[in-house]
């Protein structure tokens, strides 16, 4: 599948493996001025773990406070 997120706020997630605001599997994402603050994971990617090797675009967002307990 596609995501695509415009003016955003992703704030205080929390997952209990990968990507403690966005886990993306299969397929694109377009991501474009927005925010991610204080998001974790206990695994990896505080704020987006991706996996596959579809093209992904991040543009103009603020990372911030993000921890991944594994890595990222």
């Amino acid at each position: 599948g596609r995501l695509v997120a415009r003016f955003c706020q992703f704030n205080q997630n929390a997952a209990t493996n990968f990507g403690g605001a966005i886990y993306h599997g299969a397929g694109s994402f377009t991501i474009t001025n927005s925010t991610f603050a204080s998001n974790t994971a206990l695994s990896n990617g505080g704020a987006i773990q991706k996996s596959g090797t579809t093209n992904c675009v991040i543009d103009n967002c603020t990372f911030s406070d993000n921890v991944g307990r594994a890595g990222g």
